[in-house]
């Protein structure tokens, strides 16, 4: 028995998502039905479904993780942490947070789940001192998958039809991860200055073709843009200044693409 216990408590290598759901308190507030609490879990259960990450949610915290190594995995929960932040925004509630790359510890018991580790840690400190609306990847999963800084550089166009599908496959990483140089961070941060280059996950659901990433994109912009204008002061505003900036410097790149990917159809 000793030994059952011991190997179910060993701790897993891959990756962890901490997130906050800004505003969590107005939603509970102003949802006397529970609709939006529905909804909420939905998208969760959505963005979730079908790519084997596990997710655990306290109130206003969710965690998503998965075990593994390498670009694989790491893709799976990108692409939860992706869509889970474009389905969320379009129900008008933000979020903020962090991926992070090491070991952590994930236990079911009774109907409950416990999860620890140094992902976690990681994870909650990186989200915790950022200073905008956004989820951005510690330095753990860069050291941990180096190649994704070149998986989600962006791609020149090829010159025949013949190409098309194999960059629309590898346009995957691209379209939910883009290298920003100004994210913004707290001032009071002892180990990073008020600017942060690194790279943060972008907005989409799925998608079939470049004319939906591109719309995504562009709708999640409208959203971002909405929730500015009603954030509560001059400082919750600025907030939304800098992802509105980064999603608007993708928009030409895949409005771009998309009109090449029509015309070489055509």
């Amino acid at each position: 028995m000793s030994d059952g216990l011991e190997q179910k408590s060993s701790p897993t290598k891959g990756f962890v998502a901490l997130i906050d759901v800004l505003g969590f308190t107005n939603l509970v507030n102003r949802d006397s039905g529970g609709e939006r609490i529905e909804r909420y879990l939905s998208c969760l259960e959505q963005a979730t479904k079908n790519c084997n990450v596990d997710s655990v949610v306290f109130s206003d915290s969710i965690i998503l993780s998965v075990g593994g190594s390498g670009p694989e995995p790491l893709s799976r929960l990108v692409r939860a942490c992706s869509h889970l932040m474009w389905d969320l925004l379009i129900e008008g509630i933000p979020l903020k947070g962090a991926i992070a790359a090491g070991s952590f510890i994930r236990r079911e018991s009774s109907g409950s789940v416990f999860i620890a580790g140094k992902a976690i840690i990681e994870a909650y400190h990186y989200e915790q001192i950022q200073n905008w609306i956004g989820i951005v990847l510690a330095p753990s999963v860069i050291e941990q998958v180096p190649e994704i800084k070149s998986l989600c550089s962006m791609r020149d166009l090829p010159n025949d039809f013949s190409k098309l599908g194999e960059f629309f496959a590898e346009s995957e990483w691209s379209a939910r991860v883009q290298r920003f140089q100004t994210i913004p961070f707290k001032e009071e941060s002892s180990d990073l200055s008020a600017s942060y280059d690194g790279l943060a996950v972008i907005p989409i659901g799925r998608y079939g073709n470049f004319g939906e990433i591109a719309n995504a994109i562009q709708r999640a912009i409208e959203r971002l843009e909405w929730l500015r204008m009603i954030a509560p002061s001059p400082a919750a505003q600025r907030k939304y200044d800098k992802p509105i900036a980064l999603l608007n410097g993708l928009t030409y790149y895949w409005l771009r693409v998309a009109r090449w990917a029509q015309e070489i159809k055509d």
